[in-house]
């Protein structure tokens, strides 16, 4: 068995837990301005995370663990491997739901260019049909 001591070295602290490696910029979806992770806080509510519907209450709750954890003097390793595995969690189930929505984009924009074909097709076939209408005209007036 191993004591905390032991594995303090390789200890995640919580509180100066940061995705700066992963995450350069990003845009807010409660603010939507844009900002870096250096700008955003712990405590604000513009974590990454933020995106989550379905999983909005599990988020909140896990916010508050993880500032109720910052603030306890005799912080465990196991406390916070357990933390990290359920932001792990919702990371996952974000990621999920945007690859869903980045999919949905895809489907609509293929929609809309089909559309973009189409109106264009039927604009040439119109022009044709003028510019044989004006040369029937003017054939008519000879």
């Amino acid at each position: 068995s191993h004591t905390y001591e032991e594995y303090k070295p390789h200890y995640m602290d919580l509180s100066t837990w940061s995705l700066s490696l992963v995450v350069e910029s990003w845009v807010c979806s409660d603010c939507k301005t844009g900002k870096t992770y250096e700008q955003s806080s712990n405590q604000e509510n513009c974590f990454l995370l933020n995106k989550i519907s379905s999983g909005n209450d599990n988020l909140i709750e896990v916010q508050k663990k993880i500032q109720n954890f910052d603030q306890q003097e005799d912080q465990d390793l196991e406390t916070s491997l357990a933390l990290a595995a359920e932001v792990g969690s919702l990371l996952v189930q974000e990621n999920e739901e945007l690859k869903q929505e980045l999919l949905s984009c895809k489907t609509e924009n293929a929609n809309l260019l089909t559309e973009i074909c189409r109106l264009k097709t039927a604009l040439k076939t119109a022009e044709d049909l003028e510019d044989v209408l004006k040369c029937s005209e003017k054939t008519v007036d000879i």
